[in-house]
């Protein structure tokens, strides 16, 4: 999104003041030869270049590589070529497998360079039941939920709870000739179910906690940032995301207790995360629940709340001290 890519150009721009090339490859643009016609890839089994801003590179040129967003850039950049959307969805999935080997291959061939690669996570990070397995395993507390493919259970498990739904692997888009769809969060009530069915697709449904807060939090290398959103004096939210287009919310820097931080870290660095955001939810009772991790998150908005925070000094100098 818009923020998000002013925050890595800030990065950049940063960089670039402290004497640092810095280069920026997408491989999704190569989808799109007509309209990015000056860059060039070239990859064969003794190396790879590549020409970005009418410069070439041998990747043994570089010192650092970042990994983000391979996922998101694909989606942002087909949704915006509208004519892909035209195309058999067996198409857009074919070209994503290409331009995801293409970006493997030079990541695989990093690696036996030894060039550091921040991000270089753990691919069952994307995985968001397992994450919440993982959780559990080191001692932090995350809401109960259910997948199940049987109508009676999902009502049982809902019955006398608050729940919520949402996609069992990701938010995603799903694209019919000229339209796009988005999944989300909803809520959920056992009445939402055809009774007249006992076998349903597998769902996911979750517990939804009443909410005193939410943490956006931040790893940078291992240190941890946090902000809350928190409704205002007097108020309870059971969703914060709605509370906060009300102007019902408040944020405001926040020192996760140490106990919980090094519950996260091991979580954190269990997936081998360098750069990272994860959400936590603060109960009514100021008891704390993990909810997720964004592996390719950024939260510069979050970041202005943290007294004595400068997200874009703090990332440009994990960038530098991994330099070979």
């Amino acid at each position: 999104n818009d923020g998000d890519t002013n925050f890595v150009e800030k990065v950049q721009f940063h960089l670039q003041l402290r004497d640092c090339k810095v280069i920026r490859l997408n491989v999704s643009k190569f989808l799109f030869p007509d309209l990015y016609p000056e860059n060039e890839i070239h990859l064969s089994e003794k190396g790879i270049k590549f020409r970005v801003e009418d410069q070439f590179f041998q990747l043994d040129d570089i010192d650092v590589i970042w990994k983000r967003r391979f996922n998101g850039n694909f989606s942002q950049y087909i949704i915006n070529k509208k004519d892909f959307i035209q195309d058999s969805p067996e198409i857009i999935k074919y070209l994503k497998r290409e331009v995801k080997t293409i970006e493997d291959y030079i990541l695989n061939f990093a690696r036996d360079l030894n060039i550091k690669i921040i991000n270089d996570y753990d691919e069952r990070i994307v995985d968001k039941l397992y994450q919440m397995k993982m959780a559990n395993h080191f001692q932090l507390n995350t809401p109960k939920f259910l997948v199940s493919n049987k109508v009676n259970a999902v009502q049982q498990f809902c019955s006398g709870t608050n729940t919520i739904t949402k996609p069992i692997s990701n938010y995603g888009y799903f694209f019919e000739k000229n339209r796009i769809f988005t999944t989300g969060t909803n809520t959920f009530r056992p009445e939402h179910l055809d009774d007249s069915t006992e076998t349903i697709f597998p769902s996911f449904v979750q517990e939804q906690i009443i909410s005193a807060g939410e943490l956006k939090c931040l790893l940078v290398g291992d240190k941890i940032f946090a902000s809350l959103q928190a409704p205002n004096e007097g108020l309870i939210s059971s969703d914060i995301k709605r509370d906060y287009r009300k102007g019902a919310i408040h944020l405001s820097g926040y020192d996760i207790p140490d106990e919980l931080k090094s519950k996260l870290l091991r979580l954190l660095k269990y997936y081998k995360l360098d750069v990272c955001t994860f959400d936590l939810i603060m109960t009514d009772k100021k008891e704390f629940r993990f909810i997720e991790i964004n592996s390719d998150g950024i939260m510069l908005f979050y970041a202005q709340f943290i007294d004595g925070l400068d997200l874009v000094e703090e990332i440009s100098n994990y960038i530098i001290e991994h330099k070979n």
